[in-house]
C-alpha cells in the first residue's frame, strides 16, 4: 500500500512537470512571433516619447477634437492667439469647439473676447462650419481667407475659383463685415511674425516666432479642387517647426517640392510635427512629400468611425515608411484633443486626452520568464502547500499523543 502511494505521488509530480514543460515549450515557440507579440503588448510604448510637461510660458498648439473636421488653436508665447479653421457646421462639432474655447483664457476688449488671427484654410464646410459663431462671439483683429471667391463675389477672371455653397457665401459676408479687422488672402510668401521680430533672434529668443505661408503659389493657380486652396504653412519657434496643411492634396505637395527643388532649399521643409493633410486621406501625404518633411510626430484630425475611411491604410503606411512608429502618430479619433507645447528652452511636449504613451518597453523575454514563473507557481505551489498541511497535521497528532 505504501508503495502504491509513493508511486501515485511520483506520477502526480511527473504529470505536473510535463505540464510545466509543455507550457514552457509553448511560451518558447512564441519567439517566432516576437515582433507581433511585442507590438501587441507595447501598444502604448514610445521609446522616444516627448515630454508631457507643457510650459505655460512657451508655445501651445491645440489640435481640437471636433469630429471629422479641423480646428486648431495656437497660443503664441507673446500672448497672441490664432484659430485655424472652426470645425464643421454639424451641432456636435460646434458644441465640442465652443466648449473647448470656453476653457481658454482670451484677452477681452470692451467685454468681447479677442482673437488675434483667424485663418480659414479653404471653403469646405468641415473647416469653416463654425466661422459665423467665431465672428459673432470674438473680436477678430486679423482675418485670413482662402484665395477662392464666394457665390456672391462670382468669377472675376479666368484665374478665379468660385466655391458656390451657401455657407461659404455667409462666411465671406461675415468676414467682410467684421469691424476693425485687417483682412487679407492667404498666399505663398506671406508671414505672420512676433512683435519686434528679428531674423537673428529666431530659434534663440523665447519671444520670437514666425508663421510662414508656403502655398498657394500664384503661378500654380487656379486649382480645380477647393482643398488645394489650403495653405501649407510652417510655424517656427525655438528651433522647432510645425507644419500645417489643411486639406492640401498631392498636386500642391508636388508643386511645393518642385519649387523648393528649383531653389535648392528642400531642407527647409524638414519639420518636427506634421498636421497630416486632408484628415489622412490618400489624396495627400505622398511618400515623396514625407521624404522631405521628415516629421518626428504626425497629428491627424479625424472623426471616429467616419464614412470616408480616414485615415487610410495607405497614408498610415506612408507615415511609417517615413520613419514614424505607430505611437508617433496621434489621432483625434483615438486620442481626443492633442496639445503640443514647445518650452521657452525649445523642449517639445505632447499630451492627449486619451492614451499617454510610456517609455517602458516590455520585451519578449520578460513574457517568457514571467510566464514560466507564474506557471510554476500555479502548478507546484498547491502541491507543496498540501505537503506542508500534512506535515502540520502529523505534528499536531504526535503532540496530542505526547
Amino acid at each position: 500500500m505504501a508503495k502504491d502511494k509513493t508511486e501515485n505521488k511520483k506520477n502526480k509530480i511527473l504529470i505536473r512537470v510535463i505540464i510545466f514543460l509543455l507550457i514552457a515549450l509553448v511560451l518558447a515557440s512564441t519567439y517566432f512571433f516576437v515582433d507581433k507579440i511585442e507590438d501587441f503588448v507595447n501598444f502604448a510604448y514610445n521609446g522616444e516619447a516627448p515630454s508631457t510637461q507643457i510650459d505655460e510660458s512657451g508655445l501651445k498648439i491645440h489640435f481640437i477634437d471636433v469630429n471629422q473636421a479641423d480646428a486648431i488653436l495656437i497660443e503664441f508665447p507673446t500672448g497672441e492667439k490664432m484659430l485655424i479653421d472652426s470645425g464643421d457646421a454639424d451641432p456636435a462639432s460646434q458644441e465640442k469647439l465652443t466648449n473647448y474655447l470656453d476653457k481658454i483664457n482670451f484677452e477681452t476688449e470692451g467685454g468681447e473676447k479677442v482673437l488675434d488671427y483667424f485663418l480659414l484654410t479653404h471653403p469646405d464646410s468641415d473647416h469653416i462650419g463654425g466661422a459665423l459663431g467665431i465672428f459673432e462671439n470674438f473680436k477678430v483683429k486679423t482675418c485670413i481667407r482662402p484665395n477662392a471667391n464666394s457665390k456672391s463675389e462670382g468669377k472675376t477672371s479666368e484665374e478665379t475659383y468660385v466655391h458656390d455653397t451657401a455657407i461659404y457665401d455667409k462666411v465671406i459676408t461675415a468676414f467682410k463685415n467684421e469691424e476693425g479687422c485687417e483682412r487679407w488672402t492667404s498666399s505663398a510668401g506671406r508671414e505672420i511674425k512676433s512683435k519686434d521680430f528679428k531674423e537673428t533672434n529666431l530659434n534663440k529668443d523665447k519671444n520670437t516666432w514666425e508663421f510662414a505661408f508656403l502655398t498657394p503659389m500664384a503661378d500654380c493657380l487656379p486649382y480645380k479642387n477647393s482643398n488645394n486652396y489650403s495653405p501649407i504653412a510652417i510655424l517656427t519657434y525655438m528651433n522647432k517647426k510645425v507644419m500645417f496643411t489643411g486639406d492640401a492634396e498631392k498636386e500642391v505637395e508636388e508643386d511645393l517640392i518642385k519649387y523648393y527643388t528649383d531653389w535648392n532649399i528642400l531642407s527647409e521643409l524638414d519639420v518636427d510635427i506634421l498636421k497630416v493633410g486632408h484628415h489622412g486621406s490618400d489624396s495627400s501625404s505622398t511618400p515623396e512629400f514625407l521624404e522631405w518633411v521628415k516629421p518626428e510626430y504626425a497629428i491627424i484630425q479625424v472623426g471616429e468611425g467616419n464614412d470616408h475611411g480616414h485615415p487610410t491604410d495607405e497614408v498610415l503606411t506612408n507615415l511609417q515608411k517615413a520613419g514614424l512608429s505607430v505611437n508617433d502618430i496621434y489621432r483625434t479619433d483615438k486620442n481626443g484633443t492633442i496639445l503640443v507645447g514647445v518650452s521657452v528652452s525649445g523642449e517639445l511636449a505632447l499630451i492627449a486626452d486619451y492614451v499617454q504613451y510610456t517609455t517602458i518597453k516590455i520585451e519578449w523575454w520578460y513574457i517568457f520568464v514571467g510566464g514560466n514563473v507564474i506557471s510554476a507557481l500555479i502548478i507546484f505551489v498547491p502541491m507543496l502547500s498540501s505537503k506542508n498541511q500534512k506535515k502540520v497535521k502529523k505534528l499536531l497528532k504526535n503532540s496530542k499523543k505526547d
